[in-house]
């Protein structure tokens, strides 16, 4: 019989999760586990030998007259809906799944099968919840830390790498607000607050900032303060604490102390939402506490904020045109791409700009001129996309951005952005023509497929006119 496929060698992995059993061929049980003890409330000695159908209803003893001969001569039977009665009486309903093992033979030897219950569905279901959350909290650690270094690399102050950096930690719905104080060389204060907060709150945790900082009591590198404890110098602050909340004071003094001494971040984290996240949000605080202290020292140490942000835009440009440069890069990331698409299902959009006219400028404009105005464009471009977007300088007219999870419609929006943003770039007496083409992904692209696709649209963008793009 070729369903008897099934030999005695076999080897079957017990589910440790779910009700297991075994039967032998006139239907009575050689062996259960305990999930299966526990969930019908039965010592061993009880069931063994027993006929399975002693534990059944009726109803559901119809189904398994009809589908244990199935199981048995043909190996396989799934999703057997079930209702089972407990030994305290209590009945509760499972899905039943099995396979027949034969011997060398190809005889019967016994059936294996797993019962799913309505409890095992909702621990899956509760354990999937987890991961979900778990994975969002990733995602808005990865955020964070993200858009801090964007600020550090293209802010041009310390008062705009600060803004930033206030918005993006009271975004999140955990944070309720944040509060930083800056304290300068000659005992100047500085201070500024961003998310949900009152006047009275925002004034009140500045006034103990100032007061404490000033007698000495902030002098932990981090500071944990809970509604319920007594912590001297904060009391008036823990005054507008729910029970849960937390206050989470970041103190980072400056190595070099140029222009400041110290800045003091104090966060306010809405205790109901932080739930069994806690602790890793003030781990989460703690990296960033280390990504604060370097952005803070790296503007302190420069008075020119606008001269470091631009070597550190320089060198990362340089560093990504060293490696971009190269095509077998671009097809490899874009490979990775499709891979993931084919995978994942997570479509992602390829850019390509072009300056038209660069090749008409050779002899007018010097060479060194003309890689003046392609690092200027590689910043605008850089500076226009996200984190976990790619980007790649072919050469001096033609760059690429790989955008992930981007379909065409936000493709379009980024394209036009990014555009516009060349065309107004300061280039002396240069006017600059700009082509653009756009190709999102397809389940059956290669990198031939797609990056065809997009010189395809290049090409149609070029007849048309220097402001349009198409679509492939």
């Amino acid at each position: 019989m070729d369903s008897k496929i099934i030999k005695y060698n076999s080897k079957y992995i017990e589910p440790k999760s779910t009700m297991f059993q075994m039967l032998e061929k006139n239907g009575n049980i050689i062996y259960v586990n305990d999930n299966w003890l526990q969930e019908m409330g039965y010592r061993e000695e009880e069931v063994i030998g027993r006929h399975f159908k002693d534990f059944l209803l009726e109803e559901s003893i119809v189904s398994v007259k009809e589908g244990f001969p199935i199981l048995r001569d043909y190996g396989r039977i799934e999703n057997v809906m079930l209702k089972l009665r407990k030994k305290n009486g209590v009945v509760i309903e499972a899905v039943l799944n099995g396979i027949s093992v034969y011997d060398e033979n190809g005889e019967f030897l016994n059936t294996r099968c797993e019962l799913k219950t309505i409890n095992y569905f909702m621990k899956s279901n509760l354990y999937m919840q987890n991961l979900l959350e778990e994975e969002i909290f990733l995602k808005k650690s990865l955020y964070m830390k993200s858009q801090i270094n964007n600020a550090l690399i293209f802010s041009e102050s310390l008062n705009e790498f600060l803004k930033h950096v206030l918005f993006v930690l009271s975004e999140p719905s955990e944070v309720f607000n944040t509060t930083v104080v800056k304290f300068g060389k000659d005992n100047e204060v500085f201070s500024d607050s961003y998310g949900l907060i009152s006047n009275s709150m925002e004034f009140e945790i500045k006034r103990s900032l100032i007061k404490n900082y000033f007698s000495n009591r902030v002098s932990d590198d981090f500071m944990i303060i809970e509604k319920n404890e007594n912590v001297e110098g904060f009391e008036d602050i823990q005054n507008f604490l729910e029970d849960k909340d937390i206050l989470v004071v970041s103190n980072i003094v400056l190595e070099n102390q140029i222009h400041m001494e110290k800045t003091i971040f104090i966060f306010h984290l809405h205790g109901e939402k932080l739930g069994v996240f806690k602790e890793k949000w003030i781990k989460l605080l703690r990296d960033i506490r280390e990504l604060l202290s370097l952005g803070l020292n790296t503007f302190d140490v420069y008075e020119n904020t606008q001269v470091i942000a631009e070597k550190l835009s320089e060198f990362s440009m340089l560093e990504s045109k060293y490696r971009s440069n190269q095509k077998d890069e671009l097809k490899n990331s874009v490979c990775r791409e499709i891979e993931r698409y084919k995978r994942y299902s997570t479509p992602f959009s390829l850019l390509v700009f072009r300056i038209s006219n660069l090749d008409r400028m050779q002899n007018t404009v010097a060479e060194l001129w003309i890689e003046e105005i392609s690092s200027n464009i590689s910043k605008v471009i850089n500076k226009s996309i996200r984190e976990i977007d790619q980007f790649f300088v072919l050469d001096n007219e033609r760059f690429i951005v790989i955008l992930t999870e981007t379909v065409e419609n936000e493709a379009i929006k980024i394209a036009g952005r990014i555009k516009k943003s060349i065309l107004n770039l300061d280039t002396g007496f240069v006017n600059l023509m700009v082509n653009s083409g756009i190709a999102e992904s397809q389940k059956s692209d290669t990198f031939s497929s797609i990056y065809k696709r997009l010189d395809e649209s290049l090409c149609d963008s070029k007849k048309k006119s220097k402001d349009s793009f198409f679509l492939c």
